[in-house]
Parts: C-alpha cells; sequence; structure tokens
C-alpha cells in the first residue's frame, strides 16, 4: 500500500463568473472530437526511455496554503493537503496551477495536479482501462469530460497546450497504471482464464477481462519483447523521484536566477 505523504504549499483561488478565460465549458479546439484517429493501434509497454518515474498520490509537505473564498478574501495556512483532497474542495474553489515557458507545471500547485490525475487515470468510468491503447481512447465524452474536471478543480490558463499537457499526463499515467497491473497479475504459471477471473476489486470486471484479453494478444506478446528488450538497454534512469523535471528546473532558476544548461541539469538529476 502507498503511504501517504502530506502536502502543503498550493494557492486556491475562487471561481468567477466573470472570467471568460476559466470557463468551464468553454474548451480549446485542441479536443475537437474530428481530430481524433480511429486507427486503432497498441502502445508498447511504458518504458523509462519514453516517460519519467510518475509522481506519487501524495508529494512533499512544506511551504503554505493560500485559499481565496467566494468573497475573495485571502488566508494563509500551513494545512494538510493531500492530492486527494482535491475531489473535495470546496463549491468556488480551485487550486492554482504555474506553468512554465515549456507548458509544464511548476511549484506546488503543479505537484498537486500531476498526482490528481495520476489519480484520474485510474478510474474506470473517466479511463476505462480496456481500450488498447490512449490515441483510440474516445475524446467524447473521456477526454472532454477528463478537461471539464481538470478545470472545475485547478485554475488554468486558456491555453490549448495547457489542455494538450493535461491529457498527455493521464495518457502517460494511465499506461504506466496498465502496465503495474500486467506486472502485478500475468505471470508466467498463469493462464488467460485464471487471470481473467482474478478481478481486482477495483476494476469493472468486463474491462478487466477485455485488458486481459489483450495482454495475451499476438501483437501484444511481440511489444511486450520489445519493451523489455527497450528498457534492459536503458542506463540513465529519472532520479529527481516523485519531482518532476519541470518543477526541478524551477527551483533551480530560482535558487541561481538563471536557466540551467543542459549537461548541468543532466548531471544534477543523474
Amino acid at each position: 500500500m502507498v503511504r501517504s505523504k502530506r502536502l502543503r504549499g498550493c494557492t486556491i483561488t475562487t471561481l468567477q463568473d466573470n472570467e471568460p478565460q476559466s470557463d468551464r465549458d468553454d474548451l480549446s479546439p485542441t479536443l475537437n472530437p474530428t481530430s481524433l484517429e480511429n486507427q486503432p493501434s497498441i502502445e508498447p509497454e511504458p518504458s523509462e526511455e519514453n516517460s519519467q518515474v510518475q509522481e506519487s498520490t501524495n508529494i512533499e509537505d512544506d511551504d503554505t496554503l493560500e485559499i481565496i473564498d467566494e468573497q475573495d478574501n485571502l488566508k494563509k495556512k500551513r494545512g494538510l493537503t493531500r492530492a486527494k483532497d482535491v475531489w473535495n474542495l470546496p463549491s468556488g474553489q480551485r487550486i492554482k496551477v504555474d506553468w512554465n515557458k515549456f507548458g509544464q507545471p511548476i511549484k506546488k500547485g503543479g505537484g498537486i495536479l500531476g498526482c490528481w490525475l495520476g489519480m484520474v487515470a485510474r478510474r474506470g468510468n473517466m479511463c476505462p482501462i480496456h481500450y488498447i491503447s490512449w490515441k483510440v481512447m474516445p475524446i467524447v465524452p473521456f477526454k472532454l469530460d477528463i478537461v471539464k474536471m481538470t478545470r472545475s478543480k485547478f485554475f488554468l490558463p486558456r491555453d490549448d497546450k495547457i489542455e494538450t499537457w493535461v491529457l498527455k499526463s493521464v495518457g502517460r499515467k494511465w499506461k504506466d497504471y496498465k502496465h503495474e497491473l500486467k506486472s502485478k497479475y500475468k505471470t508466467a504459471n498463469r493462464t488467460q482464464e485464471e487471470i481473467a477471473s482474478d478481478v481486482p476489486p477495483e476494476i469493472v470486471p468486463q474491462q478487466w477481462i477485455d485488458l486481459v484479453r489483450n495482454w495475451f494478444s499476438e501483437r501484444n506478446e511481440n511489444l511486450s519483447r520489445i519493451g523489455r528488450a527497450s528498457r534492459a538497454s536503458h542506463t540513465t534512469p529519472h532520479t529527481t523521484g516523485s519531482k518532476s523535471f519541470a518543477r526541478k528546473r524551477y527551483e533551480f532558476e530560482e535558487e541561481n536566477n538563471r536557466e540551467p544548461g543542459r549537461i548541468e541539469f543532466f548531471c544534477s538529476n543523474s
């Protein structure tokens, strides 16, 4: 069981009706349903070469909470807030997230966002696991609902690349979650029927059956071999723990009043 770490240090801002940029139902053209490519595909298992280690459900405990209520009253406190508490934010309050010039979340608000999206990726009603790849996950309703839900909990700039990042992050965490399930349940001495009948309590049964069927497909087995070979040759893993490169980069810039060089930043995280 993952041990919970306490978290402080996010900014919560009130949802204002006169802020057009934060209208929860106003989604950018990035999520036009017609943009989805419907050709089936199977993505290889997550590889450390292609993604960083997923941020944990909770992040480190420091800094203060800034809360703005519906009357625009600002209150600072050293509260105890975890990523799962985002689901129960009072109506009209959202966590403010800062972004760097690359469209990546930073600071504590960004850490909470990343952790919370990891929870979203594990919810079968929002991210069904039986789809063979994130690419073919329907925009309507799933991806649209993810963006709407995220904007209802976090104060995000009205920018296409922000929504693109949100969906990319959920997609990566969704693949990691499926790989985690496969590593735990698909062992050499178990048949497809045995695994399919062993439905985890948090999984929708029919989604599980379809997922297991995909694991045993010939194409998936081939991609698994490719993924294992790729990971075996990887020698430079991500070593910043639950903290993303974007947040580490921001901390470097704050401490040194300059951007890090490529080699310098690589060495500091190796």
